[in-house]
Parts: C-alpha cells; structure tokens; sequence
C-alpha cells in the first residue's frame, strides 16, 4: 500500500488524440499541478521506525480497530507519507494537515525499565543537517509544557560517533549526507525499503540513525509518550551550534544566522517533525522510591526547550553571536621596482 503514490503517478498520460492548443495548455497544467502535489506530498524529512511512532503504525495498517471512527469520524486510513509530520501540533500534524497524529490511538509498542536506556532508530528521507531531540511525557493527553519539562539523556550514536552536547543534552545530532538522501531530493530518488537493510519493509528509506537515550529516573507509567523532534539546520543554525565540537565542518553550516527563539509550532522556519510513540515504563523499585514516578511538572524541567530555546520564552542567546565573517581581502602593495639592470 505504501507504493500506491508513486503508481498514481504512472497513471497519468496525455491523450493520443489531436487536440486544440487550448486543450494542450490545459492538460500541460494539470500535469504540472498533479506533478507538483505529489512531489510536495513525498518532500518530507523524517520518522521513527524503532520504537514504532504512531505515523509509522499508520503506514503499517498496524492499529486500525484502534482508529475506526478517528478521523473525521471515519477509519483513519493508511498514512503513505510517515516522514512528512511537519505541520506542527503535538504529535505531529501531516503536510497537508489532514491528520493530527495526538489524536491517533497507538497500542503500546515497547516496554522498558524507569531511568534505562533505550535504542531510538530513525530514517531522514531529505537531509537538511540539525539534529534529533527526544522527550517524553507521562500524561494521559500530552502536552508541549509537559514534554519540554521531561527529556531523555543523549547517550551515544552508534553509526557515526557523535558526540554529546553537554549544554543540550538531549539532542543527537545528523552525520553528513551518506548519499542515500541529500539536502533537496525527496527520498533521494524515492524509493522503499525491501526488508534487506534494518528499516522496515514498504517505509521510505533514507539516512539511517541509530541513537541511544537514557531516561529519566523520576518516570514510569503504563502509557508514556515519547516525542522525537527532528530541527533542522539548513535555513539557521540552532542554539548552541557555535559551541558544540562537530566532528567536522561537513556537519554543519557556520555561516547561517543563529535561529530566532521561541521556535514555531507549525510549518514555518526552521523546518521541525513530529513523531509521537507509545510505550510503557515499568517501576524501578529503587528509583521510585528516591525520584518518584510522575516526572517533571511543566515549567520545573530543564532551562532549555525545544530547539536549545530558552524555556521561559526568551530570545535565541546566540543571536549575534555568529562568528563573524572573515574580512575582505584589502588592496596589495605593488611590488617593489626591479633593481636589476636590463
């Protein structure tokens, strides 16, 4: 089912027939607007594979009697783009915004233990550099507040060595392109996986990321929300780029300006997705009784928000502080006159 976009598009053929000019304007057009529908619907960045983020299990057909009467009171249906939650909202709201994946009713997908570290495998289907933040939220509704109150640890990347960032911890961040997707394909010539490589069979490939985040010693629940956030850094640089020690400068793009804080919450600048899984976080006898189960209440968490934005709603602190650019080369000097003889 995950295939039917692109057979759509094969469908789509001009007439044999001699037609007016006027009709071959007319057909050229639409072909031009079906064309650039179906390359919007597939320009799309990122998802969640491990655990299973509810627009994954959508594009799987995996919770349908979940979602018999969930969207606009009918069956939900299956997602065919799964990377393309960048409309904002809790969740994850599609391109088109016509599914809000808060409202989405997940099985729970994994178990682990309170204050573990977990594996995160993500795919990015157009590279536009950033990095990945994960929160978690142990509200039966979750919100931002709640979210940005409870992030997970950043504890090492397992394919390409990133290294933590110790000011914004909960962030991993993308390696350069390995070619599988680049900064303005769609899915890098878009293509599905066939069950050969670690991404699922029928999901969009692209950049594979494999990260692993401990969490909090102060959550367990039987339903927890965890978020992954892809921010991306090819329109500005987020909080905190000027100081973290890439491992070199194909990860990142120094001369864009600092992004503006506080970040959007829908489809905007810098482009951000939503992933959304449901798991459950068994107690730890130990850490329950030192740290508690009900996890940060909003606005008693870290300083930092999404993006590496200051929480209570202030300014980008890097704005102006972009290194600056180096100075124009000034006139030289003339050479000095010959003091040999001719």
């Amino acid at each position: 089912m995950i295939h039917k976009l692109r057979s759509f598009r094969k469908v789509v053929v001009l007439p044999n027939q001699p037609t007016s000019s006027s009709s071959c304007f007319t057909m050229a057009l639409l072909l031009l607007v079906i064309d650039s529908f179906f390359i919007r619907q597939v320009d799309a960045h990122g998802y969640v594979f491990e655990p299973e983020a509810r627009n994954v299990r959508a594009a799987l057909n995996k919770d349908t009697s979940r979602n018999a009467n969930s969207w606009n009171g009918g069956p939900w249906g299956t997602e065919y783009c799964p990377h393309c939650n960048n409309g904002g909202g809790v969740c994850g709201i599609n391109q088109a915004g016509t599914r809000d994946y808060t409202s989405y009713k997940s099985d729970i997908v994994d178990t682990f233990s309170q204050g573990s570290v977990i594996d995160v495998k993500s795919v990015i289907t157009a590279h536009h550099r950033g990095h990945v933040e994960m929160w978690l939220c142990p509200l039966t509704v979750p919100t931002p507040e709640c979210f940005q109150a409870n992030p997970l640890e950043f504890v090492e990347d397992l394919l390409y060595g990133a290294p933590k960032d110790d000011q914004f911890w909960n962030r991993g961040y993308l390696p350069p392109s390995d070619g599988t997707t680049t900064e303005y394909s769609t899915t890098a010539i878009p293509s599905y996986a066939d069950g050969s490589t670690s991404i699922p069979s029928g999901l969009p490939n692209g950049l594979v990321l494999h990260h692993r985040f401990k969490l909090p010693d102060n959550v367990a629940g039987q339903r927890v929300t965890l978020l992954w956030n892809y921010i991306t850094a090819n329109s500005y640089n987020p909080v905190g780029y000027y100081n973290y020690a890439f491992p070199n400068s194909a990860w990142w793009a120094p001369y864009l300006a600092p992004t503006p804080c506080p970040l959007p919450d829908t489809t905007s600048v810098p482009e951000q997705f939503w992933n959304c899984m449901d798991v459950t976080i068994e107690e730890d006898p130990s850490l329950a009784e030192t740290f508690g189960t009900e996890g940060n209440t909003p606005g008693s968490g870290p300083s930092f928000g999404r993006g590496g934005c200051p929480a209570d709603g202030s300014a980008n602190p890097d704005d102006g502080g972009a290194p600056a650019p180096p100075p124009a080369p000034g006139p030289t000097d003339p050479p000095p006159p010959s003091s040999g003889t001719a």
